[in-house]
């Protein structure tokens, strides 16, 4: 797929890009912790969500290559709240010197805006967007006892539909009540703590349908347990390339979610080049490679300005589908 092929390009151009950066680190900066040589000593990797979740074992995977690429701890600090609006107000604040970072969800800049107060509202272009790495996709899901194999088959049900989801205001949420508001379907979301008690729901037919991460549901739908109806992203996933998306079963909804790597506005040029070197060349290790692909992850590798631009066309794409449809979050 596209994106698929975009991440193998650069790969291929990650080593001749970060082929100047020394094992230990090494360019001269007026920041940092001592004044000297960046590195020189720890950097924080700030994650806006708690510990065993997706977003913290990306990047903790991610903290091991970047460790060993600049030679210094990379400590992870979880501040869940808010759908890392948390993380991301704290990050805001933090001194620019390279020392503090942070992995975000695309979600926290293209979902939560729309279901959040004023002062919880965050743009991605407020921070400095080091990279993209990482896409993952919601999926809807149903019992196998329902008969039920797309969105079509839902809509033809005739009834009013419960559908659980991974928290209120989250990017699964958004990708349900689009589907049913786009098909016409009354529906009725019931959030939960995450996948797990979504599915739970959806198996013990206390709701109809989840919205849910892939990889969350793809043990369960491989063992037949559960049924996939529509993937919300752009192209099929690798993963389940039968299963359609809800482009080409007729609704214009196509949504992912990418993580990114942020830092503070104004940090010294090198400092940064040091950084976003680094960053490449770890998101597009092997190792790192094998991870996605063992958490059913696109190991898909944007730069800082194709991120800025994916995630801020994605923000404007949802919020003129919830004003067109008028979608209520109810939070």
């Amino acid at each position: 797929m596209e994106l698929h092929r975009r991440a193998v390009l650069k790969f291929g151009l990650a080593a001749g890009a970060t082929a100047a950066l020394s094992a230990c680190g090494g360019v001269k900066t007026t920041g940092g912790s001592s004044g000297g040589k960046y590195p020189s000593g720890p950097i924080e990797l700030s994650i806006g969500f708690a510990p065993g979740g997706s977003t913290d074992l990306i990047g903790r995977a991610f903290g091991r290559e970047m460790e060993g690429l600049l030679s210094q701890a990379m400590p992870i600090v979880n501040t869940p709240g808010a759908n890392g609006v948390v993380a991301a107000q704290e990050l805001l604040q933090a001194k620019p010197d390279g020392y503090t970072i942070g992995i975000a969800n695309s979600s926290t800049f293209t979902v939560t805006p729309l279901a959040a107060s004023e002062k919880e509202k965050m743009v991605a272009d407020d921070f400095d967007v080091l990279l993209g790495m990482t896409q993952d996709d919601w999926v809807l899901v149903a019992n196998p006892k329902s008969g039920w194999s797309s969105l079509d088959d839902v809509k033809a049900a005739g009834k009013r539909i419960t559908f659980g989801t991974t928290g209120a205001g989250s990017g699964a949420h958004l990708a349900g009540l689009l589907a049913f508001a786009v098909a016409g379907v009354e529906a009725k979301d019931v959030p939960f703590d995450g996948d797990a008690p979504a599915m739970t729901a959806a198996l013990g037919g206390q709701v109809d349908v989840a919205s849910v991460q892939l990889a969350g549901a793809y043990e369960n739908i491989k063992a037949g347990k559960l049924a996939p109806l529509v993937i919300f992203s752009a192209e099929p996933s690798p993963a389940l390339p039968e299963l359609k998306t809800a482009k080409d079963q007729g609704y214009d909804i196509a949504m992912s979610q990418w993580r990114l790597l942020l830092a503070p506005k104004g940090m010294p040029e090198e400092t940064r080049t040091t950084l976003a070197d680094a960053a490449l060349k770890a998101a597009s290790a092997e190792p790192f490679a094998t991870f996605c692909k063992d958490n059913l992850l696109q190991p898909t590798v944007f730069d800082s300005a194709e991120i800025t631009k994916l995630v801020t066309d994605a923000a404007v794409k949802n919020q003129e589908l919830v004003t067109k449809y008028n979608i209520k979050f109810g939070v």
